[in-house]
């Protein structure tokens, strides 16, 4: 009789924290970012990647003509062997992927330590002026590899919305593969332009990677889903074209949340770039602490200042990613979101990575249907009270402002963002 009732009390005091953590939305923290990876095999891969010498230029087995391209690719290229080279416990530990994107590099911004902290150092710069490199916070992007890493839902299909270069569905689907998920993936975005030393390298077709221009995107997903059975493709989606997609294309809260919308039933797990916000208190010039960049992203109460300060400065301010990430935290169950908001740089809130997981009927939908989310009349009303006033105070109204900001101000001054 005793040993039944501590039964029943065990059981009730576990539903209790079950219940518990399903409704506050977990913040992931930087800390013991140590995870078993249950699909990883040390055994050796059957067709590596190779990155060829200065004199014999041969990327993964396609030949590369012009010198200053291979050397432009060489990065990248060196950052997925270092994955496909690395053992199940090196590839389960954060350390060593924040490790593997700063080998593969960063892509170059004039604002430097400000956004990098002292990743900076591994910045792109092109002789040519392209954008090349990873465009993330190597400790936000290398916790995300490593959540999806673990997953034990296979990702079979993932597509990526807004890709740009290229590199960063390169490197996390290398990673996929190579911790043992069947992954294809999807690129998608408004040209190939940017994508041009990619696709004849050979590294896209060797990851089992394709480029779709957005244009030619189907209504219905599943058409874009090719059946790969030796891949897994299209067989773990539960119905679902895609087991992920990374949405980082438009900027704008409208923008955002048309892409969301169009992806997100189709989609079994969503994730978003640039949901961080410049609300929280400047962070410590010396070492930041973990409630500094752990701290929750507040999803009530929107204000001005919740601006994503990343992007902001280039002139299409670009704040609606963490507006849109504020209505969503209002529109799912907590237990669905996760927010990865730690980084490097102590300058001010940058990046920034949200997982949304799936919801009752296995997609990255709402629970509350998108017509009852606040009207973009709202939404903007909150974004814009106060704006010029709260974000010259923020960045601008101390006497040596953040280095590379001086563009972001005098923007302010001239009052381009009332």
């Amino acid at each position: 009789m005793l040993l039944t009732l501590m039964a029943v009390a065990i059981a009730e005091e576990a539903r209790q924290l079950a219940e518990h953590s399903r409704q506050r939305p977990h913040i992931m923290r930087a800390d013991h970012l140590i995870r078993p990876l249950p699909r990883c095999s040390d055994e050796p891969l059957a067709a590596p990647i190779t990155c060829g010498t200065e004199q014999q230029r041969f990327m993964d087995g396609h030949e590369v003509r012009h010198g200053a391209s291979y050397r432009r690719m060489l990065p990248l290229c060196r950052g997925l062997m270092m994955i496909q080279s690395g053992t199940c416990a090196q590839l389960g530990n954060a350390s060593f992927l924040r490790e593997v994107v700063q080998t593969t590099g960063v892509t170059y911004d004039m604002r430097k330590q400000d956004l990098y902290g002292e990743a900076w150092k591994y910045m792109i710069r092109s002789s040519n002026g392209l954008r090349i490199g990873l465009w993330q916070d190597p400790s936000q992007f290398a916790a995300a590899m490593l959540y999806h890493g673990a997953s034990r839902h296979e990702i079979a299909n993932y597509v990526e919305v807004g890709c740009y270069t290229g590199w960063t569905g390169l490197v996390l689907v290398t990673y996929l593969q190579r911790v043992g998920h069947r992954t294809r993936g999807y690129l998608i975005d408004l040209t190939a332009q940017p994508m041009t030393l990619l696709l004849y390298t050979g590294l896209l077709k060797g990851r089992n990677l394709t480029f779709v221009e957005r244009k030619e995107v189907p209504i219905n997903k599943m058409d874009m889903v090719a059946t790969y059975p030796e891949l897994g493709g299209g067989r773990g989606s539960r119905n679902r074209a895609f087991d992920l997609c990374f949405i980082d294309a438009q900027h704008s809260y409208l923008g955002v949340l048309e892409d969301y919308s169009e992806f997100a039933p189709h989609c079994r797990n969503a994730m978003f770039h640039d949901i961080q916000c410049a609300r929280r208190r400047r962070i410590s010039a010396s070492r930041p602490t973990s409630s500094d960049l752990a701290a929750p992203t507040p999803v009530l109460g929107l204000t001005a200042r919740d601006r994503d300060m990343s992007t902001w400065h280039l002139g299409n301010w670009s704040g609606g990613v963490p507006a849109f990430w504020a209505n969503l935290g209002e529109a799912v169950e907590p237990h669905r979101l996760t927010s990865i908001t730690f980084q490097i740089s102590s300058a001010q809130p940058v990046f920034g990575i949200g997982i949304l997981r799936p919801s009752a009927n296995s997609s990255a939908e709402p629970d509350v249907p998108l017509a009852a989310w606040p009207s973009w009349a709202q939404t903007r009303q909150l974004m814009r009270e106060n704006s010029k006033e709260t974000l010259t105070r923020a960045f601008c109204g101390r006497a040596s402002p953040p280095s590379n900001w001086a563009r972001s101000c005098s923007m302010l001054d001239a009052a381009k963002y009332r």
